[in-house]
């Protein structure tokens, strides 16, 4: 709740400083509004839901976990110059080596149900097998938001619990391949695309605006991407990778 109302105002030209205190003044957002900025929050509450939904030992989920706030101009502009929107996402998919889950920055299409979701309303899409996707939309915070949160929490000893399951497959880190949108600058921005060329990483436009770099890469997995900027920060050029879902 506290980075899509941020995301919103910023998105208005709003400072997120400026945000935040507006979202902690209405009761959207608490005093320290860092856990929910890096994803810690996030990360806590995918996990609770690996348990719910697949019987996985929260303990036992690794979860990616990339922070809104060090690249969040550099997150945006990406986002523009790939006709999306900026939203923080929490994931949990189940994959043959076990469960994935990831919190982080992910670019999704203007039409996306996440998209959808702006102040302090929430957004869960639960995908099934016989079912298609379920939507599920609501307010995250608030006065009778919390306070119903409260009571169920109050309630839910009274209730059975999932069970663990007894032999859980072994967690595995997010590693699935995604399509990046990059964004970024520097003094040697022609040594970008060969090095994505040399790290395997498929290129489907690219274009350059004054001294900026706008590209989209993939599919691939986060780690080579990260290795490719790596070697390029080396290099002195500076880029930032980001998920984008928009077609």
């Amino acid at each position: 709740v506290t980075t899509n109302y941020g995301l919103a105002r910023r998105a208005e030209g709003e400072p997120l400083p400026e945000a935040l205190h507006r979202a902690q003044l209405r009761g959207l957002a608490d005093a320290g509004s860092s856990r929910d900025l890096d994803g810690h929050a996030a990360a806590e509450k995918i996990a609770i839901l690996a348990w719910l939904a697949f019987g996985i030992d929260p303990a036992t989920v690794p979860v990616q976990r990339r922070d809104l706030t060090p690249h969040g101009d550099a997150l945006r502009a990406a986002a523009r110059a790939h006709g999306g929107v900026l939203r923080q996402v929490a994931e949990c998919t189940r994959t043959e080596g076990g469960v994935s889950a990831a919190v982080e920055p992910v670019i999704v299409p203007a039409t996306s149900p996440l998209a959808q979701a702006a102040g302090e309303e929430n957004c869960v899409c639960i995908e099934t097998r016989r079912s298609g996707t379920i939507r599920l939309f609501g307010p995250g915070t608030g006065g009778q938001p919390a306070a119903a949160a409260l009571l169920g929490d109050l309630l839910s000893p009274a209730a059975p619990e999932p069970p663990l399951r007894p032999s859980p497959p072994p967690p595995q880190a997010e590693d699935r391949e995604h399509t990046w949108a990059v964004t970024g600058g520097g003094e040697n921005l022609g040594a970008a695309l060969p090095a994505f060329a040399s790290h395997g990483l498929q290129v489907h436009w690219a274009r350059t605006e004054a001294t900026a770099l706008h590209a989209r890469i993939g599919p691939a997995p986060r780690g080579r991407v990260s290795a490719c900027l790596a070697a390029l920060g080396a290099a002195g050029v500076r880029l930032v990778a980001v998920r984008t879902e928009v077609p």
